[in-house]
């Protein structure tokens, strides 16, 4: 068992095949996601930063990798392929990564239906639809427990829902007695700030409720599109650290202090020390740490 363990935790890649857009789909949700896609010029997401940024976390040696949601722009089984293929060819594998849905991998109420993000990035996931949350998987002393705030929304909306059977069955776990020390990683942030009507987690509160009352080392999510840091209550009057990490493959040109992150998390003993991230310099062609 390694005393010093490195996580990464990358968010929202929102990877751009442009050819995933289907005729059949111009009156759906899907045409406003691929007009943004085609043609929001100040923000682009470049797939070759995606393999930048595996290559990177690859040299770094970390131990684990952690994707929380919206893989995908527009919920095509191609593009969860492609990104699953980047996985595999970059040397990361389901026993060292571990891949929850966001609103985007689910983007219509088809795509959620199909079970396209379960399909296309397979035993990522760790589980075969959204039934099965949450899920655990555990590298040395550490537990990761990963939920599914991803659900169906209408045009315009971006939020997120956990349900009551899925925050049951996360209450059971955490009640168990356990060794590990824990990692609670969701797409949607659970804090009482983003929890707006139109793109927030419905249920955000319901969930601090299960949380408030367990040993949680981090809680680690996406969708905000830049990097936050809060807190929420934890156990016996604790604070739980939650990190929000920007978007891994963004290149955005009028904003360059928002461009392509990874986060990293440094655990001794399987006890959270410390985090920092690095972003993409297009000057250098490398990553750099900011904070």
């Amino acid at each position: 068992m390694k005393q010093d363990l490195l996580i990464a935790h990358i968010t929202d890649i929102h990877y751009p095949l442009m050819t995933a857009f289907k005729l059949e789909d111009i009156f759906s949700k899907r045409v406003t996601g691929a007009f943004n896609l085609f043609f929001n010029r100040h923000r682009r997401f470049r797939s070759y930063l995606l393999k930048e940024s595996l290559a990177h976390i690859r040299r770094l040696e970390c131990d684990y990798l952690l994707v929380t949601g919206d893989i995908s722009n527009l919920g095509y089984l191609e593009e969860f392929e492609a990104v699953k293929n980047d996985l595999q060819a970059s040397g990361f594998s389901p026993e060292n990564t571990c891949v929850v849905p966001g609103n985007h991998d689910v983007y219509t109420k088809t795509s959620f239906l199909q079970e396209n993000f379960w399909k296309g990035m397979g035993d990522y996931s760790h589980c075969s639809g959204p039934e099965h949350y949450p899920v655990r998987t555990r590298i040395d002393n550490i537990e990761i427990i990963g939920l599914s705030s991803a659900v169906p929304s209408p045009p315009g909306m971006a939020w997120g829902k956990l349900g009551r059977q899925q925050l049951d069955r996360l209450e059971t776990i955490l009640s168990e007695k356990s060794l590990f020390r824990r990692v609670i990683i969701i797409h949607h942030p659970p804090c009482a700030g983003p929890d707006s009507w139109d793109d927030g987690l419905i249920d955000a509160a319901d969930l601090r409720a299960v949380l408030w009352n367990h040993k949680i080392e981090v809680v680690l999510h996406g969708h905000e599109h830049f990097d936050m840091s809060s807190f929420i209550d934890g156990e016996m009057g604790g604070r739980i650290p939650v990190l929000g990490t920007g978007c891994a493959i963004l290149d955005n040109y009028e904003r360059p202090g928002n461009g392509a992150r990874i986060r990293f998390l440094r655990f001794v003993d399987g006890s959270f020390q410390r985090t920092w991230v690095a972003q993409w310099s297009p000057d250098t062609g490398h990553f750099k740490n900011v904070e």
